[in-house]
Parts: C-alpha cells; sequence; structure tokens
C-alpha cells in the first residue's frame, strides 16, 4: 500500500512539473508568434498604472526575455524536486514548522520529502501560469501601442499571492499531521 502510495505520489509530481513545462511551452509560442505583429519599437517596462515608461527597438531577446526566466525558474525548481525525491540529504534543507528530529520512522521523512516536492510542483505550476499571464497582457500592450495591462495584472498578483498563501497553508498542516502520526 505505501508503495503505491508513493508512486501515485510521484506521480502527481511528475504531471505537475508537465503542465509547468507545458505552461513555458505557451509562453514562448505567445511570444514568438507575436514578434512579427509587434511595431519596431516595443515597450519593454510599465508604470504601476499600467503606462509604457521604458521602450526598445524590437529584438528577439526583448521578446523572449520573460519566456526565457521563466524557463530558468522552471528549471531550476524542477532540479530542487527531483533532488528532494531523490536525496534523503534533501530533509535537511526543508523548512517546515516542525522539528524534524521528531520525525522517528524512515516513512515521515518519506512523506515529507513528498510533500515538499509536491508543494514545490504545484507553485512552479502556479508561478509559471502567472507568469504566462504577464506575458500575454505585456504582448497584447505591446501589439496594440494603448498601454500596459493596468488593473488586470494586479488582480492576478493578488490571486497569485492567495493561492500560494493556500498552498503553504496546506502544507504546514500536512506537515504537522506527518510529524504527529
Amino acid at each position: 500500500v505505501e508503495n503505491n502510495m508513493r508512486r501515485g505520489r510521484i506521480l502527481a509530481i511528475i504531471i505537475l512539473q508537465i503542465a509547468s513545462l507545458a505552461v513555458v511551452a505557451l509562453s514562448f509560442w505567445l511570444a514568438v508568434s507575436a514578434y512579427l505583429l509587434l511595431p519596431d519599437i516595443v515597450a519593454v517596462h510599465f508604470d504601476l498604472s499600467g503606462v509604457p515608461d521604458h521602450w526598445e527597438t524590437k529584438t528577439w531577446f526583448a521578446v523572449l526575455d520573460l519566456p526565457l526566466i521563466q524557463l530558468g525558474v522552471f528549471l531550476l525548481v524542477t532540479g530542487l524536486n527531483i533532488w528532494t525525491v531523490l536525496s534523503p540529504k534533501s530533509l535537511a534543507y526543508i523548512n517546515l514548522p516542525i522539528d524534524m528530529r521528531e520525525l522517528s520512522s524512515a516513512e515521515q521523512k518519506e512523506k515529507i520529502r513528498l510533500l515538499a516536492a509536491f508543494s514545490g510542483s504545484l507553485i512552479n505550476l502556479f508561478t509559471m501560469i502567472f507568469m504566462t499571464y504577464v506575458n500575454y497582457f505585456v504582448l497584447q500592450s505591446e501589439k496594440t501601442s494603448r498601454g500596459g495591462p493596468e488593473g488586470q495584472v494586479f488582480f492576478a498578483t493578488g490571486a497569485f499571492l492567495a493561492c500560494l498563501s493556500g498552498i503553504v497553508a496546506w502544507v504546514i498542516k500536512e506537515a504537522r499531521r506527518i510529524a504527529q502520526s
């Protein structure tokens, strides 16, 4: 039963990582498909009200900068998640509000490591979705030259932070439950 549970958790982690990679690919596709439609001078930065305040000549790097950052974040988090699943030493670096010395069994330690990798994968997915959302609205504003995404990105940021808060609260609750079992 425990082995099936472990396989199920690892499968969920893999599915979340694949979904995150698909979102990164979508962000690249949005940027590449928008390149030809963009004017020769594009907005590269927006003030808090969504008005462009810095412009540059259109280059591939200017259009692909956010998807490239996404790819870097994805690779970093994916590497950390793989290390967390495969290395028992990773437990020493997991920062949870429980005393890791209280974890007496190897089963508890394994559950905490899988919980950390699952939550990292979930946060990675939400981060990739958020960054793709921002990339889409920045590209739209560059194509139309009407200014930035204004309040939409602020709303998305609030929703993103609420999701992250919910994940963190759930992880803390689960870690405490595992430590007490």
